[in-house]
């Protein structure tokens, strides 16, 4: 599904250009294959990916890193575009076997701002808050409110470009058990 939410964002142009040969980091590479998928629409890209997960084969990817985001050590501005497919919301939740950090998700977006180039961008999508939303099918995830946004944008060093709410169906047209998401792409600040 949200994988999705990064194709539409692709297919009606709201993302930036990446410049031929560009270096792009997916953060959370392990349940999904975007690197294949954008192997196949760029291959001129320098494709790497992070997850502290196996990732099973990714072909794809030029590198791909076995290490927990929170700890592995990227130079500074190495990449030129950030992908974070349903990822932050988990970051340092325990859910996956990490160490709990509670602001997982507010270190990854510092971090993700050191690696970027001053040009660059990230893009990310996460569940939002809705009204009177159950979110009991995956407890340990974080839930966005505005507030939160708010929050990872100004002290993680970022600008919103553009963002877009998902109301999160799934294949058959019901609504997905983790609810809405809002992706956003941003700019350094």
């Amino acid at each position: 599904m949200c994988l999705g939410f990064f194709q539409t964002f692709w297919e009606e142009g709201l993302l930036p250009e990446l410049p031929q040969g560009a270096r792009v980091l997916e953060i959370g590479c392990a349940e999904a294959d975007w690197l294949g998928q954008m192997r196949q629409a760029r291959p001129d890209l320098y494709l790497v990916g992070i997850d502290q997960r196996s990732t099973g084969k990714r072909p794809a990817a030029d590198e791909c890193i076995l290490a927990d985001v929170l700890t592995y050590a990227f130079p500074a501005e190495s990449f030129d575009a950030i992908i974070a497919v349903s990822m932050l919301e988990w970051a340092g939740c325990g859910h996956y076997g990490d160490p709990i950090d509670t602001e997982g998700d507010l270190r990854t977006m510092i971090r993700a701002r050191h690696w970027v180039k001053p040009t660059g961008w990230m893009y990310f999508d996460v569940p939002c808050a809705s009204d009177n939303q159950d979110r009991k099918h995956n407890p340990d995830m974080r839930v966005y409110s505005d507030e939160a946004f708010d929050v990872l944008f100004t002290l993680g060093g970022w600008e919103v470009v553009t963002k877009r709410w998902f109301e999160g169906l799934m294949d058959n047209g019901k609504p997905h058990p983790d609810g809405p998401y809002m992706a956003h792409v941003l700019r350094p600040r």
